[in-house]
């Protein structure tokens, strides 16, 4: 079983897309590879199913689908997102 390091996010003063190496979950059960993404990944319904293997694939997708942001300020409020 994996070790990973879980951390929260204070209230942002500032830009920090440029060094960014988080992904983020959502309130709703959506994993989020930046801000700025949309709809995310959902982890939920696997989970709830007992699907651990499908949670696993997709964390591990999104992961590798993390870039840079063509800009550098989110479109959302870290409030609609569940932060």
């Amino acid at each position: 079983e994996a070790q990973v390091p879980v951390g929260f996010i204070s209230p942002l003063t500032h830009p920090f897309c440029g060094a960014c190496d988080r992904l983020r979950l959502d309130s709703r059960g959506h994993l989020l590879g930046c801000l700025r993404d949309q709809g995310g990944v959902d982890l939920i319904t696997p989970l709830r199913a007992g699907d651990l293997a499908e949670v696993d694939r997709r964390i591990a997708a999104i992961a590798r689908l993390k870039h840079r942001p063509e800009g550098l300020w989110p479109t959302r409020a870290m409030a609609q997102i569940g932060g």
